[in-house]
C-alpha cells in the first residue's frame, strides 16, 4: 500500500499571472487560493470554464487538489491540464483523468511529476455555474513510512453534531444539527532525521502560519478519502523514538466530506 500523502505547498499564489473566463460579482478568482473555505471564484454562467496560470518559468507539480466547492452538486467535473506553449490550440495534455465529485467533498489526484510553465483547470458545470473554495497544486509530499496502528479514517467519523429539543416534561420536541470538523491526528514513526529535517519541516513551517492542507492517508485502497485540514495550535515537535530514528505527529481539524 502506498504511503499517506500530504499535498500543503500550493504553487497557486505564486503565479504571475492568472486568468478565469469570467467571475461572478463578489466571486474573485482570489478566492481559490486564501486557504478559506467561506468565500469563493464562481464563473458568471455554466458551461466550460478555465481557471488558467502562467508562472512566469516551468514548476513542478505532481498533484492536486480542491475543496470547499458543489461541483457534485451541478454535475460538474474538474481536470488540470498543462500547457508547453500557453497557446491552449489543442496541444494542452491532461494531467490524470477529470474528477467528478459526489458532493462537496475535497479532492486530491497524484500523478508523474510534469515541469511546465502553463498550467489550467478545465471545469465542466452544465446545470449551473459552480464555485470553489480551494484549488491546489504542487509537489506532494509522500510520506517515508506508513500509518501508525490505531489510526482513525476521517472518511467514517462523525458528520453532524445533533442537539435533541425536550419540553419541561422530558417530550422530545424535534432536533437541531450542525455540521462537525473532523479532529484527528497522523503520527509516523522510525523516520530518518535527515528526511526529517528536508521534508517535514517545509510542511510545519506551512501550517503553522495557518495555512490548509490536503491529506489522502491511503492513496492506493481509499483514494477518494481526502481530508482539507488545518493544524490544532498544539504543534509537536519531533521526537527520537529510537536513538537514530525519530516520530513525527500532528493534530488537525479538517473537512472531509
Amino acid at each position: 500500500m502506498t504511503n499517506p500523502v500530504i499535498l500543503y505547498n500550493s504553487l497557486i499564489p505564486s503565479a504571475t499571472t492568472i486568468t478565469v473566463t469570467s467571475e461572478a460579482a463578489g466571486f474573485a478568482k482570489e478566492n481559490a487560493y486564501d486557504w478559506l473555505t467561506f468565500d469563493y471564484w464562481k464563473p458568471s454562467a455554466a458551461g466550460t470554464v478555465y481557471y488558467t496560470m502562467d508562472f512566469g518559468a516551468a514548476v513542478a507539480v505532481d498533484g492536486w487538489g480542491v475543496a470547499a466547492h458543489d461541483l457534485g452538486v451541478n454535475g460538474a467535473s474538474i481536470q488540470l491540464q498543462y500547457s508547453a506553449t500557453g497557446a491552449w490550440a489543442g496541444e494542452e495534455v491532461n494531467f490524470g483523468s477529470a474528477i467528478s465529485p459526489a458532493a462537496s467533498e475535497p479532492r486530491l489526484q497524484t500523478g508523474t511529476s510534469q515541469s511546465k510553465r502553463y498550467w489550467r483547470f478545465k471545469i465542466v458545470s452544465a446545470a449551473a455555474a459552480s464555485k470553489i473554495g480551494v484549488l491546489m497544486l504542487g509537489a506532494r509530499l509522500t510520506m517515508n513510512a506508513p500509518l501508525e496502528s490505531g489510526f482513525k479514517p476521517d472518511a467514517l467519523a462523525q458528520r453532524y453534531e445533533p442537539t435533541i429539543n425536550q419540553s419541561d416534561e422530558a417530550t422530545i420536541l424535534g432536533a437541531s444539527r450542525r455540521r462537525k470538523l473532523v479532529e484527528n491526528s497522523l503520527t509516523f514513526d522510525l523516520l530518518e532525521p535527515s528526511w526529517v529535517r528536508t521534508n517535514w519541516d517545509p510542511f510545519i513551517r506551512h501550517v503553522e502560519l495557518g495555512k490548509g492542507f490536503m491529506i489522502q492517508p491511503q492513496p492506493d485502497n481509499y483514494p477518494d478519502e481526502v481530508t482539507y485540514a488545518f493544524a490544532k495550535d498544539n504543534i509537536k515537535t519531533p521526537s527520537h523514538s529510537f536513538v537514530t530514528l525519530m516520530q513525527v505527529s500532528i493534530d488537525y481539524y479538517g473537512i472531509a466530506a
